[in-house]
């Protein structure tokens, strides 16, 4: 009996150590499992400044196109023109009007030093009394009113090459140039179409040449942990398997906004902040891309 006893009293002790064991197995694997990160947020890889949409300055149609999508190309660099026809005879006119004003004006003033010296005579013949008054203030007159017209023209001639350099500018307008060194990601138009400056859509988008970003949206409740220069990771959702990808973070936002990042469609009803972050390397990453970001401590 005393032998049964002992074998149930061990039996009981292995299963009471077995429980404990289990119990501190499951309190370390708890505080293994406790988050390496300070706050979390979903992200998308964009560009600094991001895509360029280029709308042209003024209406016209498409004559040609100097591009094609996937083109790098160069500050300055002719992407599409607009028919110019109309325009180069809009500033054609205004060149014509403007030698037209110059001629008149210099057939005023060639008059001018003749009528200059008629008074200047009439008023000698008055002091040495060989004239009448009346004379002299005639050649005063003259002078006087072709001064006036004088002054007319002038401001003609002003106004006539303002209006051409207008022309000129605007005949500019019709060429659109790259603003930036970039590449040419979709054409909207294509030749013999018609563009405004206020279209639905622009004629060209365009990815400037600067470094890569992932905008990262946060959740209201954990903006205080974050911090400028804290350092971050980012997981691809399309690679949750591969390496993380180090970045830093360089902005925290200051408005709150309604999520719009997310699968879940709740999520669209998050408040969160947007946060900027630099990335130390971008390999493969393309404009778009969603991420997981973390950011640690």
């Amino acid at each position: 009996m005393r032998a049964l006893n002992d074998v149930g009293r061990i039996f009981w002790m292995a299963v009471l150590s077995l429980t404990l064991a289990a119990c501190s197995d499951s309190r370390a694997e708890h505080v293994t499992a406790a988050p390496d990160y300070a706050a979390m947020g979903r992200g998308e890889v964009t560009v600094s400044g991001g895509l360029l949409s280029l709308f042209p300055k003024t209406c016209g149609m498409v004559s040609d196109l100097e591009v094609s999508p996937g083109q790098k190309v160069h500050r300055g660099e002719v992407l599409l023109r607009l028919d110019g026809r109309a325009a180069q005879l809009d500033v054609d006119i205004a060149r014509a009007r403007l030698q037209q004003a110059k001629a008149q004006e210099h057939v005023l003033a060639v008059q001018l030093p003749s009528l200059q010296r008629d008074r200047k005579r009439w008023a000698a013949a008055v002091r040495a009394g060989a004239a009448e008054q009346e004379r002299a203030d005639s050649a005063q007159d003259a002078v006087a009113r072709l001064q006036a017209k004088l002054a007319v023209a002038r401001a003609a001639v002003a106004l006539a090459q303002q209006h051409l350099t207008l022309v000129r500018q605007q005949a500019q307008w019709l060429t659109v140039r790259a603003p930036v060194d970039g590449t040419v990601i979709d054409i909207h138009v294509q030749t013999g179409s018609r563009v405004e400056p206020g279209g639905d859509k622009p004629v060209l988008t365009l990815l400037p040449h600067r470094p890569l970003i992932v905008r990262a949206e946060v959740n209201e409740a954990y903006v205080h942990r974050l911090h400028v220069g804290m350092a971050a990771s980012l997981t691809l959702d399309a690679q949750p398997g591969a390496h993380p990808i180090p970045a830093t973070l360089v902005r925290v936002g200051q408005v709150l906004r309604v999520a719009r990042l997310g699968v879940d469609p709740q999520s669209q009803q998050r408040r969160v902040v947007d946060c900027i972050l630099s990335l130390k390397a971008s390999p493969h990453l393309l404009i778009g891309q969603h991420v997981m970001v973390k950011f640690h401590e």
